[in-house]
């Protein structure tokens, strides 16, 4: 046998001590979790994070939640696949999510950098206000205005259409009614004159068929002008807005001859006369309810129209047009039951969304529909809310944070038989509060809109409290997470 040199056997000696005294290394911080960043209690989330090992050892990973709870170990996978896992939580706070990584051999990595899920309270209310005496009135539209205060308009029974401005604390500066009995207030717009533009309709005149009713005021409410449009059967408005060229876009409905109903759309020149107007719709009814121009300088708009599946239904209709009123594309939404839209907005992506009610989906038994679209009116995802009862949506808003508020009423939650229904969701339709307001009588909610505070405007009406019978009803709430009444 050869006998091996002295510099051989210390260079054995060497490596067999290297081999021997190699040190397994633990696996390296897994990334920050990732996953949702706003969610709702009692709703199953999930989140996943990624670890690589030095040594290429298979590897699980674990996560702390936030709450006081902290997962099971996931199954051994290899060093740098992802493992996702799912979490619910049960309080209305924020929580910090982080993960840990341990390798085959039982080292523990460092904890990740954390993820945080706000699961938010719904904002405090600053406010609430009536106005109104003991007959019936109705807010049916709310902005807020350049000076930081608040526009109303609605309607007065016997008196006509209301209009309502407050401070921004909700105190009254004034008050007007137009028309007298007869005429009622559905939108207003506030002008770039400083002024306000609202639409409505009316019966006063001697056909006994209602017309639409337009009038313009300066910015302390005093009438400008007033128009009435329409044809020889009734024609009502229900939105409207100032256009690009200072004009204003009108859409509700008309009726013809044997009482079917087309959508009516009214472009209107800034001293009050007619520009143009356009009908759309099919043999039978068809209603707009909310109009807006887009960024192309056309429009949006709306509605409801019949189709026939076992019998007569609605389904939402959507309608395009350029800024001369011509068809663009229309679109419908719906399934095997009653639809309906009352409000659309032109996105920040170019698309739109609608809200309304569904007897089609959800519980049955009317929920609040929600439904996103693209810029060419395919539907992008669609949503439901409410309970076991009647919910409806009628206003909708995207949020600064590129969500959405909504505004309507509940027969499924809150105190009375009917409370104002908010709700707050995330760009993607998912739910991140929901807030109901009343008493015991009936509370609508049908204008919303996010204040420059970053709170909500809501107005409606309410039978609860006020001077008795319907009286406007008008709520400010904090920004989200400010609970402090400054």
């Amino acid at each position: 046998m050869k006998k091996l040199s002295k510099s051989a056997v210390a260079v054995t000696v060497i490596l067999l001590s290297f081999t021997v005294c190699k040190r397994n290394i633990a696996p390296d911080k897994p990334t920050t979790p990732s996953g949702p960043s706003f969610g709702n209690i009692n709703v199953s989330y999930q989140f996943s994070s990624t670890a690589t090992d030095p040594d290429g050892d298979s590897i699980a990973i674990r996560f702390s939640w936030g709450d006081g709870d902290t997962s099971n170990w996931s199954p051994l996978v290899l060093s740098g696949d992802t493992v996702k896992m799912n979490h619910s939580y049960q309080a209305l706070r924020t929580f910090e999510i982080i993960a840990q990584a341990k390798d085959k051999a039982g080292l523990f990595s460092n904890w990740s950098f954390p993820h945080s899920i706000i699961i938010p309270k719904p904002p405090c209310t600053l406010w609430t206000k009536t106005f109104g005496q003991t007959g019936s009135e109705t807010g049916h539209c709310v902005q807020q205005t350049s000076d930081r205060g608040y526009i109303i308009a609605g309607s007065r029974s016997g008196s006509g259409v209301y209009l309502i401005k407050t401070d921004e604390n909700g105190n009254l500066q004034w008050e007007k009614t137009f028309g007298g009995r007869g005429y009622y207030g559905y939108s207003l717009d506030q002008t770039s004159d400083g002024g306000y533009i609202i639409a409505g309709f009316t019966d006063s005149n001697e056909t006994g068929y209602y017309d639409v009713y337009l009038l313009k005021t300066d910015g302390n409410g005093n009438l400008l002008w007033d128009k009435t449009l329409g044809g020889a059967y009734d024609d009502y408005g229900y939105s409207v807005g100032q256009t690009s060229d200072g004009g204003y876009i009108i859409a509700g409905k008309t009726e013809d001859e044997e009482g079917d109903l087309d959508i009516y759309l009214i472009k209107i020149a800034p001293d009050g006369n007619l520009d143009w107007q356009k009908t759309f719709g099919g043999a039978t009814n068809d209603v707009a309810y909310s109009v807006q121009q887009t960024s192309d300088g056309g429009y949006i708009i709306a509605g409801k129209t019949v189709f026939y599946f076992r019998g007569e239904y609605y389904e939402v209709y959507l309608i395009k047009t350029d800024k001369d009123g011509n068809l663009q594309w229309q679109k419908t939404f719906g399934g095997e039951d009653e639809d309906y839209a009352y409000s659309v907005e032109q996105t920040d992506d170019g698309g739109y969304i609608i809200v309304g009610m569904t007897d089609s989906y959800g519980a049955r038994s009317y929920d609040v529909y929600l439904i996103k679209t693209d810029p060419d009116g395919n539907v992008q995802w669609q949503k439901t809310f409410g309970g076991a009862d009647v919910d409806c949506g009628y206003s909708v808003q995207q949020t600064s944070d590129g969500g959405y508020i909504i505004a309507g009423f509940s027969q499924s939650f809150g105190a009375g038989d009917d409370d104002l229904y908010l709700i707050r969701t995330d760009r993607f339709g998912n739910i991140i509060w929901e807030q109901t307001f009343g008493g015991t009588g009936e509370e609508w909610g049908n204008s919303v809109c996010q204040t420059s505070d970053g709170g909500f405007i809501i107005t409606g009406h309410t039978t609860s409290f006020g001077a008795g019978g319907h009286d406007v009803y008008l709520i400010k709430t904090l920004s989200e997470g400010d609970t402090v009444l400054r």
